[in-house]
């Protein structure tokens, strides 16, 4: 388990194990799901964001 701080501008430092793991490197975005009561944080893809965008413009 790795764990990481919330600083004073609510921003998060993803410890390096866990981007070596997801294959982010910086520039990269990243996509917080809600899975069975927890958040799972996952390496976002072209996908994900314009499944967001399609969401957001309908409303969703």
């Amino acid at each position: 388990m790795e764990l990481a701080k919330v600083t004073g501008n609510n921003h998060i430092t993803i410890p390096k194990v866990i981007r070596d793991k997801l294959g982010v490197k910086v520039g990269d975005h990243v996509a917080f799901i809600e899975e069975f009561g927890q958040i799972v944080i996952v390496k976002a893809t072209v996908t994900i964001e314009r499944t967001k965008e399609g969401m957001e413009e309908n409303g969703t």
